[in-house]
């Protein structure tokens, strides 16, 4: 039994996590041979460049769930491998030989909406599920959804629509900086039609490359257009953030944005902190269920430090998939793909899991508002002010109703 591991073993307080968490799952298709060829699951996400942390958070999620449970799952022992991802091409060429040469049955990863479009369509032809994790554009489970290509992170426009009401009671003067990339592009569309749908008013719009660290000439532009908000669909927040500080701007407009991680606002200096932005998961959420406020409480005794959105995300997932192989007896990606579709899992008191008619992981989502940390917790920079969906009942409000879904998704 191996693991290509993405930092050593697994110790107590890693294997305590699952298990203090009451995450222990039932094994009605338990298998076991001797000397059986592991299971392969295969993982794209960025080892460098600009989106090298988010990645690196989500790997360090995924290896925990695979710690949690000695690398084993329905009695079969696993191997996960991890292949980097700098482009779509880069993406499909790694997720390629994740499974025609490691032979993987599912694929995990996608730190950016390009990469995830780019590998769910090889996914597609290969029937070999891909799972994206990071990708917030509306794409992958709207026009371009397909049988093998799921997605767990909420989309710009379910982001949007939970922080219109407190975007707009900051005013109806809207400027945005995007990348030059899908999501980039997506959170223009999706937020100005928000504003303008409100009565107020685009007063600038800035496209800039991915890799973009200097915010400053454009801050210029802002600072002269005075918008009464300022929406980021970059790579990164954090920069922008700083140099607001350093140009006096931190109080002139609020900064806001969907799908801003934990790192990219921990990197910034507590005083230049400020602004709105839509989120998966907060550690310090007091509404977090008790087997997460658990895997809080473990990943601080082992590491020193609160984990970030990212890291959530890749160990809930992959919690969540070790599930549908367990409850299914899975080995194929078809097989995979179907209990990926009809797996539940209850998250406090409602159950989430993947719609099988566009494969779009539906779970409460937060919004949050950043400021200086208060008390001896150098993280606990948010503040939540909103969730939703709260119930079952809400899902298809929030995450779109299939009726009005560009998503026209064949069966398996």
């Amino acid at each position: 039994m191996t693991i290509k591991t993405l930092s050593g073993g697994p110790n107590r307080r890693q294997m305590l996590v699952a298990a203090g968490a009451g995450l222990a799952l039932q094994a009605p298709f338990v298998r076991r041979v001797a000397a059986q060829t592991p299971l392969q699951i295969g993982m794209l996400l960025a080892k460098q460049g600009v989106m090298s942390n988010q990645g690196a958070d989500i790997a360090l999620g995924v290896q925990i769930a695979f710690n949690d449970r000695s690398n084993e799952v329905a009695g079969m022992p696993l191997q996960l491998t991890w292949l980097d991802e700098q482009n779509p091409q880069d993406a499909v060429q790694s997720y390629e030989r994740l499974v025609s040469q490691q032979g993987a049955f599912v694929t995990l990863g996608g730190t950016t909406s390009a990469n995830t479009l780019a590998v769910g369509a090889s996914a597609l032809n290969a029937k070999v599920p891909f799972i994206g994790l990071n990708s917030a554009a509306r794409e992958p489970t709207g026009a371009q959804c397909n049988p093998y290509m799921f997605r767990v992170p909420g989309t710009v426009p379910v982001y949007a629509a939970a922080m219109a009401e407190q975007l707009l009671a900051k005013g109806k003067k809207w400027y945005f900086i995007v990348a030059s990339f899908t999501f980039g592009e997506d959170v223009r569309q999706t937020f100005s039609k928000i504003v303008e749908e409100a009565g107020g008013e685009v007063v600038g719009v800035d496209e800039v490359p991915v890799g973009t660290t200097d915010y400053s000439s454009y801050l210029l532009k802002v600072r002269q257009a005075k918008p009464d908000v300022l929406v980021s669909g970059t790579a990164n927040s954090g920069p922008i953030l700083t140099q607001m500080h350093q140009m006096g701007l931190t109080d002139a407009f609020e900064l806001a944005g969907p799908a801003v991680s934990d790192t990219d606002l921990w990197s910034v200096r507590p005083e230049a902190l400020s602004g709105t932005y839509g989120k998966t998961w907060f550690y310090a959420d007091p509404a977090n269920p008790p087997e997460q406020k658990a895997f809080v409480e473990a990943f601080m005794a082992e590491y020193g430090k609160a984990p970030s959105d990212r890291v959530f995300q890749g160990w809930f997932t992959t919690q969540f998939l070790f599930k549908a192989i367990e409850e299914s007896g899975a080995t194929t990606g078809p097989e995979i793909a179907k209990a990926l579709e009809e797996t539940k899992m209850m998250e406090g008191d409602m159950a989430v899991g993947f719609r099988d008619w566009d494969h779009q992981f539906t779970r409460r989502t937060i919004i949050a508002e950043a400021r200086p940390p208060q008390g001896d917790d150098p993280q606990a920079i948010l503040d939540i002010v909103g969730t939703g969906p709260n119930s079952e009942d809400e899902i298809d409000a929030v995450y779109g109703a299939r009726e009005a879904s560009l998503c026209k998704m064949a069966s398996i």
